[in-house]
């Protein structure tokens, strides 16, 4: 389930007091908060004095209602009063305040850092090719491995006998973010006004294929849609691996009504088009090859919601050499592990190319491990404070104990001399170090190939 920037934000303050608490607000007035959980009737007036007040939109409030600074607080009653601005929305159902000793804008940039210092181990599928020996690893603003920023973390390079071409075949990833905040489905982009992608977990049946729980549910609202990914075509020079090859799209899906939902693929001159699916039923696989066009430009690989409005669901959807098959569809391929070396490139101090020491048949993939940062929310939106809704993938649990080191290692400081902030940030740092170590796990044990050497049989290794 996706993690919220507020959940994460409420997350810090259930693990560390000192920063504040979040409680249900009973009833709201244009100038007071009530908190019957409060109403204690044993706290001095100056309890909550100047403590800051954050609602985080949890329902309707507008964002202008989200900040204010407590001027008072009742204890009789459980009341914090402010004297800010007025609320204009004073409708409290369901909404929690955040009571923040600190400037809660401080616990945001705790979480931007968080996710961008809370590191895994992510793979990226570069598809082998007979005419070359060196593979960019950068692309474009959907493709390519763009978030490295240092040699160290490129981890590792393997070989797999895979004849798909795409990345994200089972929208498994989910880190890129729109301006809105909206979490899509790596390397895909989407077309066709009023259109969108969304992640679906349902665990209703009808809705899940075989053991995965995630498919991405297109919408189509008026106009009709592409979801489409753009996979190379593989030039090196004046030689185009692709062009002539046969290429199959393959695509599991469900559609919602005939005529609806169909997959593809297009290379600047002809654009091949499956079956369309039935539109009753469970998932189905739909699939297309064709021969890629000697005058190609691109090679893009593509499903289309047409004619019907309403959000059908794919599980799968994939581009690859030759035709599909039963070793392709179970996906079982074993990784053998290529030695890196000194067999990369680097520009600056971002890796940009790998280089291997013999070519490889067309047909298979090289598969990038790297360190990736959990994509952070958007900084607009941050700043405006209306980022609160926003999600992201990452477990909700280690980003909010990453953000409190985070957050006490910035008051610390900025305060050299606060105690409390010094000793706290030592502690956190300490709880968050097996936490970051633990997202680097790669297995200690895979087929070791030195590049050159062949791709036959070898011992399995300990490193």
């Amino acid at each position: 389930m996706p993690t919220t920037q507020r959940g994460i934000r409420q997350r810090m303050l259930e693990l560390e007091p000192l920063f504040g608490r979040t409680v249900a607000i009973t009833s709201l007035t244009t100038t007071t908060a009530v908190v019957n959980q409060l109403a204690t009737g044993t706290l001095p007036a100056g309890k909550y004095t100047d403590t800051h007040l954050l609602r985080p939109n949890q329902s309707a409030a507008a964002n202008a209602d989200r900040l204010r600074i407590c001027s008072n607080f009742t204890a009789s009653s459980g009341t914090f009063t402010h004297v800010g601005t007025n609320y204009a929305d004073t409708t409290a159902t369901d909404e929690f305040l955040e009571i923040w000793e600190h400037d809660p804008f401080l616990a945001d940039l705790a979480i931007q850092a968080a996710l961008n210092n809370l590191r895994y181990v992510d793979e990226y599928v570069l598809p082998t090719t007979s005419n070359s020996n060196v593979y960019s690893l950068h692309g474009d603003a959907t493709n390519g491995i763009n978030w490295s920023e240092a040699p160290s973390e490129l981890l590792k390079v393997y070989y797999r006998p895979s004849p798909v071409l795409s990345n994200n075949r089972y929208f498994e990833k989910w880190n890129q973010l729109t301006s809105a905040g909206v979490q899509q489905p790596d390397h895909w982009v989407i077309s066709g006004g009023g259109s969108s992608m969304a992640l679906d977990e349902s665990i209703d049946d009808t809705n899940v294929y075989g053991m995965r729980r995630r498919t991405v549910a297109v919408t189509r609202a008026t106009n009709n849609v592409t979801l489409l990914q753009r996979v190379r075509l593989l030039d090196q020079g004046l030689i185009a691996n692709l062009r002539g090859q046969t290429v199959t799209a393959v695509g599991v899906g469900r559609g919602l009504a005939a005529s609806q939902l169909r997959i593809g693929w297009q290379d600047g001159v002809n654009t091949n088009l499956s079956s369309y699916h039935a539109g009753s039923g469970g998932f189905t696989e739909l699939t297309v090859a064709a021969t890629v066009d000697s005058a190609a430009t691109r090679l893009d690989v593509l499903a289309q919601v047409n004619t019907t409005d309403g959000a059908p669901f794919l599980a799968e959807l994939y581009l690859m050499v030759g035709s599909v098959n039963d070793a392709v569809r179970n996906d079982n391929y074993d990784k053998h592990e290529l030695r890196l070396g000194r067999d990369y490139y680097l520009e600056g101090m971002n890796p940009v190319l790998v280089r291997t020491t013999r070519n490889y048949a067309l047909g298979a993939q090289l598969v990038v491990e790297t360190q990736r940062p959990w994509p952070r929310f958007d900084v607009t939106r941050v700043r405006s404070g209306s980022a609160d809704a926003d999600t992201s993938d990452v477990p909700e649990d280690d980003a909010a104990q990453m953000a409190i080191a985070e957050m006490w290692a910035s008051l610390s400081a900025r305060d050299s001399g606060n105690r409390v902030a010094s000793t706290k940030a030592l502690e956190w740092a300490r709880r968050v170090a097996p936490i970051k170590a633990g997202y680097q796990y790669s297995d200690p044990e895979e087929r070791l190939i030195p590049l050159g050497s062949g791709l036959g049989p070898s011992p399995w290794r300990p490193r």
